[in-house]
């Protein structure tokens, strides 16, 4: 649409609406004041800030009526009919910029480093759920975008470590994360291109799918620290960490877990027993 075209097009809204309106003019003073009219106009003899039941500007509009147009039917309906139509575009401006403004912010439009730039930019004028996370902090991104990344990274550092892991012993290695389900999904999703076997995990219906038992074998832990489980293995180490900035769990290790002692296997069999008798008991409380 060229310059010409977008002055005709305005040329022919604004004489639809002109018209629009002078054809309500026109007809206002055929029919009597409706019954909420006659209180709506009552309104203006007692103008205040307390009505109870109805807005209170009403007031001192009817009273600006009445100052204006005396008893008029016209009167009446002309004043409010073109307050009401600049509220009514006023509000509908201020949704549509709203809506544009939170747009990068509710639509993955944007890269995350210009997502993070245009956030802080606007930051005042979006509220929650877009900045505020479950933790009660503002961040740079939502929440929603937050878990959106970082999880091929965690899944890339998964494969590094099963590369470590001798190729005889790969096919009995275990991959646990840490009662985190989006850390076992994104083994599973991400995790086929490279061959790697599920994660077992202790949260939701993850509990169910865990095996019972797990081979005396390496096994791959995702946490943010070791949390003790070096204690059932004779060598364990630190692949590495996930540093996405706009991740989540950023920070998240990846730790590789190698000869495993006797104790391994009753210690997670002895887990699995409990996680599933607790998840069994709290489906049936629901």
């Amino acid at each position: 649409m060229n310059a010409l075209e977008r002055v005709r097009f305005w040329q022919v809204a604004v004489l639809l609406v002109v018209i629009k309106l002078g054809l309500h003019v026109g007809a206002y003073g055929q029919y009597a004041l409706h019954r909420d009219e006659l209180l709506y106009f009552n309104q203006g003899e007692y103008p205040g800030f307390g009505n109870p039941t109805v807005p209170p500007f009403i007031g001192w509009v009817a009273f600006l009526v009445k100052a204006l147009f005396g008893h008029s039917v016209f009167g009446v309906r002309l004043l409010p009919a073109l307050l009401g139509r600049m509220v009514n575009y006023a509000a509908l401006a201020a949704i549509v910029l709203f809506s544009l403004l939170s747009l990068p912010l509710s639509l993955p439009v944007l890269s995350f480093d210009r997502l993070s730039a245009y956030a802080a930019k606007t930051e005042g004028w979006v509220p929650y759920p877009f900045s505020r996370w479950e933790d009660g902090k503002k961040h740079a991104i939502s929440q929603v975008f937050s878990d959106m990344t970082g999880w091929e990274e965690l899944v890339g550092l998964v494969h590094k470590a099963y590369l470590q892991i001798p190729e005889a012993e790969r096919k009995t290695c275990t991959i646990y994360a840490e009662r985190n389900y989006g850390y076992a999904g994104a083994v599973h999703f991400y995790g086929k291109k490279y061959g790697l076997p599920d994660a077992i995990t202790f949260l939701d219906a993850y509990t169910l799918w865990a095996p019972d038992t797990i081979p005396n074998a390496p096994l791959i832990y995702i946490h943010y620290d070791i949390a003790g489980l070096d204690q059932l293995f004779d060598a364990c180490s630190t692949v590495g960490e996930v540093e996405n900035p706009f991740f989540r769990e950023k920070g998240v290790k990846v730790f590789l877990c190698q000869k495993p002692k006797a104790l391994l296997q009753e210690v997670y069999k002895q887990k699995a027993a409990e996680e599933k008798r607790m998840y069994a008991l709290q489906s049936l409380l629901k």
